[in-house]
């Protein structure tokens, strides 16, 4: 029976990895694509301001080459960043439909954003414990070895032996029937040298298990540090920092195309580079988000991210 409840749970841990694998890439082609989202609006405005400096160029209008020649610069990089999205979030599909065994994902893919989980830890720790497969494997060992243990005791005991025999005695012609019994008596074996092996054997199991318990949550602990310090930076970004950020760049590159006279194209390019990088660091704070939410799902091995979890809270795209 031990070995079947073993079995049982090595079946469990590979459903779950799997799931938890599946999720994983999943994640990060939501990354990917708000991330193309994104730097297709960046390139788009990068490209829309190198255009205008160049015209101006050629009409006299008193640019300088330079601003030209970096204007030309900040929207290949513009480019870059979006070529970067576009592959990634193909190498996500290409590794989603792999690991599902799917050639067409259109409708997997092809629903809008989900929100991100409200996690306690309290909640998943409680879940963790409470079924984990390395657990209720070293548990299984713990039971195998309690019963090695009864065993060997067992066998110290005196233990009769029977044996019934029938036969047929051809010299007077009559039949007989026979009982036998014999009985081994543990006078200088008490089989003490197998006890104390399994109850040595016994404490390691139990020491094991107390070891996988504390590991279990130690790994937890930190999935859940990762997930919940992302969590309430992506939510800064999300609903401050990219929004005033946005607000800023698109009033000084108005007001540089209204009075070019009171606003310096260098501080329209720093405003630009300064949005980028606001942008890519909301991206990380999401991928980060989403990747830990992956490790925490396999570690309370879970096939709902949501029910019995956490309440959901909505993690929309950042506005531009």
């Amino acid at each position: 029976m031990v070995e079947v409840r073993k079995a049982e749970i090595t079946l469990q841990q590979t459903r779950a990895d799997l799931a938890a694998e599946v999720r994983k890439y999943y994640f990060a082609w939501l990354t990917a694509t708000e991330a193309e989202r994104i730097f297709t609006d960046v390139a788009t405005t990068a490209e829309r301001l190198a255009t205008r400096q160049q015209k101006l160029l050629e009409s006299g209008q008193g640019v300088a080459a330079y601003e030209v020649a970096q204007a030309k610069v900040l929207a290949a990089n513009a480019k870059g960043e979006l070529l970067q999205a576009q592959n990634r979030q193909l190498s996500a599909r290409k590794q989603l439909a792999t690991l599902i065994g799917l050639h067409d994902l259109s409708e997997l893919l092809s629903g809008g954003e989900i929100p991100v989980p409200k996690y306690s830890l309290a909640v998943l720790e409680t879940r963790l414990l409470d079924g984990h497969t390395e657990l209720q494997m070293a548990e299984a060992l713990v039971t195998k070895e309690q019963h090695l243990l009864a065993l060997a005791r067992a066998k110290a005991k005196p233990d009769i032996g029977t044996n019934t025999y029938v036969q047929h005695d051809f010299s007077t012609k009559t039949a007989q029937v026979g009982l036998q019994l014999g009985v081994v008596l543990p006078v200088y074996d008490a089989n003490q040298g197998a006890i104390l092996q399994a109850q040595a054997n016994l404490g390691r199991a139990s020491h094991e298990a107390e070891r996988v318990r504390l590991d279990l949550k130690k790994r937890l602990a930190e999935a859940f540090e990762r997930y919940d310090t992302n969590s309430r930076q992506l939510e800064q970004y999300r609903t401050l920092i990219v929004p005033e950020q946005l607000k800023a760049f698109e009033g000084l590159s108005k007001r540089f195309e209204q009075e070019p006279g009171k606003v310096s194209f260098s501080e329209v390019v720093l405003a630009q580079q300064t949005l980028s990088n606001t942008y890519s660091s909301y991206l990380t704070a999401l991928s980060a988000v989403w990747q830990a939410v992956a490790d925490i799902s396999r570690l309370v091995q879970t096939e709902d991210i949501y029910r019995g979890l956490s309440q959901t809270v909505p993690m929309k795209n950042v506005e531009k």
